[in-house]
């Protein structure tokens, strides 16, 4: 019986590849194989996560979070497989496409978080600005140095130009460039000069330059254009790395000796407060249509 999630075009590449004799993983297991055998991917140890890791060997990194934010969504993809009484026990959902897309989302995430990413954000305003999840589908369909659109197919790779960039980075499927399209939103260009006023903070999206690739990622897993692409391989690896950054940042922090069980019970009334509007306004931001009566109400509703 067919995988209803699936298609044959999902696991298609912009640029075919050779079948290997003897290779028995599949098209997913095999950008697993890519992706971690990258630059980028392990570039991902030299990025601080919440303390500088050269500091105590027990402070996790970007790469170390990336394996935890693959584990546990593998862990969910199994579970969702594993009910007989669920539509995902007959059409299961490819874990080792889960796998890398937990392993791949923080790629284009540059050192000093949130703050670095603004930076950059300024500074590539009159370029399209800059915004994390955007550069990890750069990273992973154009900057990564696997395959182009003629080498190695062909003995003889073209050099690029403005006017025929052929990388395709790693030249994953289809489908798992989708993996990674958490916010599928065009991110608007701004003059240099009008960027303080017309964009505070990086626009969560994907840059102007990936517009015709997110149409062929549409075409090949849709088979049609529509707005909001969010796979459910997207959708597993997102709550994912929300699990492991609230768990693990909190343990680091412990570690640390920044803060403790019984430093957040004294903390005062005030800055409680404080901490429930900024959760409150966090799942606004972050679950649009569905945060109704999920807010956090302590001490009493903070409505």
């Amino acid at each position: 019986m067919p995988n209803r999630l699936y298609g044959p075009k999902d696991t298609e590449r912009r640029a075919s590849v050779r079948d290997k004799p003897g290779d028995g993983r599949t098209p997913f297991r095999r950008d697993w194989s890519r992706l971690i055998h990258s630059p980028s991917f392990r570039r991902l140890q030299g990025k601080t996560q919440l303390f500088p890791s050269d500091e105590n060997d027990f402070y996790r990194n970007r790469l170390t979070h990336s394996m935890e934010v693959a584990q546990i969504a593998s862990g969910i993809a199994e579970n969702f497989n594993s009910d007989n009484s669920s539509f995902f026990y007959k059409n299961p959902i490819a874990v080792d496409l889960v796998y890398f897309a937990g392993l791949s989302h923080d790629l284009g995430h540059p050192p000093f978080g949130h703050n670095g990413e603004k930076a950059l954000d300024r500074l590539m305003a009159r370029y399209g600005g800059f915004e994390g999840n955007a550069q990890t589908l750069r990273i992973l369909a154009r900057l990564e140095k696997k395959e182009t659109a003629y080498f190695p197919a062909t003995s003889e790779p073209r050099p690029v130009t403005d006017d025929d960039d052929n990388r395709f980075g790693l030249n994953v499927t289809y489908r798992s460039l989708a993996s990674v399209l958490k916010y599928d939103k065009l991110i608007p260009q701004i003059a240099e000069d009008r960027q303080e006023q017309e964009r505070k903070k990086p626009v969560k999206g994907y840059y102007f330059t990936e517009a015709d690739l997110v149409r062929g990622i549409k075409e090949h897993v849709l088979g049609r254009q529509v707005d909001g692409l969010k796979t459910i391989e997207c959708g597993i690896m997102d709550i994912a790395d929300d699990i492991a950054y609230s768990t693990y940042d909190l343990e680091d922090s412990f570690k640390d000796g920044w803060t403790s069980p019984v430093k957040i019970l004294a903390l005062n009334d005030d800055f409680k407060r404080k901490i429930v509007r900024s959760v409150n306004e966090k799942l606004k931001e972050t679950y649009p249509d569905s945060w109704e009566g999920r807010e956090l109400t302590w001490p009493v509703s903070m409505k």
